[in-house]
Formats: structure tokens, C-alpha cells, sequence
């Protein structure tokens, strides 16, 4: 039996816009990233879909070094890549409001 899943566990934002078309017609990064700035920023920054999957791609990469590459420095097999608990709860943040901006965009019946 052959396992047809991709051999990374995240799944890239591409992916997650292909699945999602299938679903609405909805600009979801773009209205996702609207709604993040008004959600979470009362409009106080300019996130839009670039920086929004930017920081998607950002988040994804590091934690497939983390899992896949033990973290290690490119060419050291002995130096790992600094991490504090600030940018941990800071991806795992992010990660939620990109997901809870998601859910809202293609759940919103306007």
C-alpha cells in the first residue's frame, strides 16, 4: 500500500487556496488578511494577501526545519537555529488567526 499524502505534514498555502476554490469563489487570502486587520488590528496596519501568505510560508518553513531538519543550521550538524518562547506563541498567534480569518471568509454569506 502506498501512501498518496504528501511526505510534509503542512500543507502550502497554494494548496490550501486550490482546496478552497473548490469551495467558494471568494478571494479568501485577500478578504482573510482584510479581516485580520480589522479583527485583531482595528485597522491599524496594512496586512494584505502577499504578507498575509508571506507569514504562512514563514511559519510553515520553520517548523518543516524544526520537524524534518532537526533544526540544524544549513552545513552544521551541530548548531541549531535559535528559538524563545516569544516567537513560538508568536507563530502559534498567527497561526490561529490565519485560521480563524479563513473559517470567518468562507463562512460569511455576503
Amino acid at each position: 500500500m502506498t501512501n498518496s499524502r504528501p511526505s510534509r505534514s503542512s500543507i502550502p498555502e497554494r494548496k490550501i487556496s486550490e482546496v478552497l476554490k473548490l469551495v467558494t469563489e471568494k478571494k479568501v487570502w485577500y478578504e482573510a488578511a482584510g479581516w485580520i486587520n480589522q479583527s485583531f488590528f482595528q485597522g491599524r496596519t496594512s496586512l494584505n494577501e502577499k504578507k498575509l501568505r508571506s507569514r504562512y510560508l514563514e511559519i510553515t518553513q520553520r517548523r518543516n526545519k524544526i520537524a524534518h531538519d532537526a533544526d540544524l543550521i544549513d552545513g552544521d550538524l551541530e548548531q541549531r537555529r535559535p528559538i524563545d518562547e516569544a516567537s513560538v506563541s508568536d507563530a502559534i498567534d498567527w497561526i490561529e488567526r490565519i485560521a480563524l480569518a479563513i473559517a470567518h471568509v468562507v463562512d460569511d454569506q455576503e
